[in-house]
């Protein structure tokens, strides 16, 4: 049939294979340049392991163009503020690969691993390609180890606490993942008094918060509370352990309702099913 076809229609069979020839080429040529297929990062390399809590750990990938055309990367989308991309703009050409770093804010946690030694963090990152968002969806994993850890992690001190004179006081349990020898606890910024001691075990101490003497301030206040303990072998613990505040003017409940949840919300990632409508660009 095609012979019969090329031996009445010549020109025809010609435009005919021409059209089918530049086609196949282009499909070739397009082949792996999608913003969904073209850049690619290793699986091995989106597992960041064990890692103490830290506020900027650094964690590089390589990111490689497998395609035969030139890649525009011009930004990143993250599914957590905690995490940026550095540098989030640059140029891969055919067939090369670039490094770059992720850093993330490992000192904050769900609400949901609250009082836990360790907990899994998760996020999610997708390039965006020559301006163009990419349904390439990738999750960046690992488990963060705390090194102390107070089973009330949102200490809040009360309605009109700024009338209190030395009154008001809660006592919270933080615990050592290493017997500790001695500790202190550091207010800041210092509206309230802090004061630690051993319970039951070199690993398992009573945080004391309370008013201090002066009347506190007539607004809204938070604060964060700091460990430093120290073991027998000299080493030093440092940790966040607790954050502080009070709900205090009744005209400022409403504001004070809206930053107990914006602590909650701004402590780690979202749950990954929420992951997708909170797109944050960097």
């Amino acid at each position: 049939m095609l012979r019969w076809i090329s031996s009445h229609f010549p020109a025809t069979t010609f435009c005919v294979m021409s059209l089918l020839w530049i086609t196949v080429g282009q499909l070739q040529s397009l082949r792996g340049y999608s913003p969904d297929t073209a850049i690619v990062i290793s699986s091995e390399q989106l597992d960041f392991g064990d890692v103490e809590s830290q506020s900027d750990f650094v964690h590089p990938v390589l990111i490689r163009n497998r395609s035969s055309k030139e890649v525009q990367i011009t930004g990143f989308k993250t599914s957590c503020d905690c995490t940026s991309v550095q540098p989030d703009k640059f140029v891969l050409a055919p067939r090369t690969e670039r490094q770059v770093s992720f850093r993330m804010n490992l000192g904050v946690r769900p609400a949901i691993h609250a009082g836990k030694m360790e907990y899994p963090f998760q996020v999610h990152f997708a390039p965006m390609v020559d301006g163009q968002s990419s349904r390439q969806n990738w999750l960046l994993s690992g488990r963060v180890l705390r090194k102390l850890v107070a089973n009330e992690p949102e200490v809040w001190l009360g309605s009109r606490s700024y009338e209190s004179s030395g009154q008001l006081s809660r006592v919270v349990r933080v615990t050592s993942r290493m017997p500790l020898d001695s500790a202190e606890a550091i207010c800041d910024p210092p509206w309230i008094s802090a004061n630690i001691r051993k319970a039951d075990s070199p690993m398992n101490w009573e945080l004391t918060l309370g008013s201090r003497s002066s009347p506190l301030p007539p607004n809204l206040y938070t604060g964060d509370v700091k460990i430093i303990g120290h073991t027998s072998e000299g080493l030093s613990v440092v940790s966040t352990v607790a954050t502080y505040g009070n709900r205090s003017h009744p005209e400022l409940e409403n504001r004070s309702s809206r930053t107990s949840r914006n602590l909650q919300d701004s402590s780690a990632c979202r749950p990954q099913e929420k992951f997708r409508r909170s797109w944050h660009v960097r």
